[in-house]
């Protein structure tokens, strides 16, 4: 059952042997090169996920300085009408105002004349 090997033929399989262990070395050191390839491209994608996570932080921060500014913009308005309606208004009293003094008090100053008195100018007005 046992057949007994030949000198040739068992350098032939010392040699298939040692061409399959260097094969098997590369193949670990090829593996090895690939698990740093790897380390530096899962190291890489880290950062990139962390450079857009910082970004989205940063959005989502600007996003909810914008929501405060649009909940505070009825309150200005508010304000900005308030002082426009105070300018309109006080526009609308200077103009009703001026025709009004004319027609009810009826300031008449005789510019002819020079000389007038602070009692008469009272009575005038009156």
């Amino acid at each position: 059952m046992s057949e007994s090997l030949t000198v040739p033929e068992t350098r032939q399989i010392l040699d298939v042997l040692q061409s399959v262990q260097g094969e098997i070395k590369a193949m670990g050191q090829d593996i090895q090169d690939l698990t740093i390839e790897v380390k530096v491209n899962q190291a890489k994608t880290d950062e990139r996920f962390t450079t857009v996570h910082t970004a989205i932080k940063a959005l989502n921060e600007k996003v909810d300085n914008l929501k405060d500014n649009v909940t505070d913009l009825p309150k200005q308005q508010q304000a900005t009408d308030n002082k426009l309606l105070g300018f309109v208004f006080t526009g609308f009293a200077t103009a009703l105002g001026l025709p009004a003094k004319v027609i009810f008090l009826r300031i008449r100053l005789d510019l002819n004349s020079v000389n007038f008195s602070l009692s008469e100018l009272i009575h005038s007005a009156l």
